[in-house]
């Protein structure tokens, strides 16, 4: 089985896409404390991309400890992970 070469646009399309939902979540977690979680099949829908995208995100994000499962099934944002949305957002200031 060969490795699929991968495009650094793809790359940066991912990149955007996690800021995307680090976006989402925040706003989420923020406007409903009590209530933070977002499920999947809406998380694809806001960002328009495949299930299958969605969960290589998904995956990488719970990795990092951004986002958790909460006790309903629904991906919320975690502090780890708002504070690397503020990251993002200082470092887009900056450029």
């Amino acid at each position: 089985m060969s490795v699929p070469d991968i495009d650094i646009a793809e790359i940066e399309k991912d990149l955007l896409m996690r800021e995307r939902l680090l976006q989402l979540l925040y706003a989420k977690r923020r406007g409903e404390p009590i209530n933070p979680g977002i499920g999947a099949v809406q998380l694809e829908k806001l960002v328009a991309t495949t299930r299958q995208l969605l969960e290589f995100q998904i995956w990488y994000m719970r990795e990092k400890g951004w986002i958790e499962r909460t006790d309903d099934g629904y991906l919320a944002i975690t502090a780890l992970g708002v504070e690397q949305m503020e990251a993002n957002l200082r470092a887009r200031r900056t450029a």
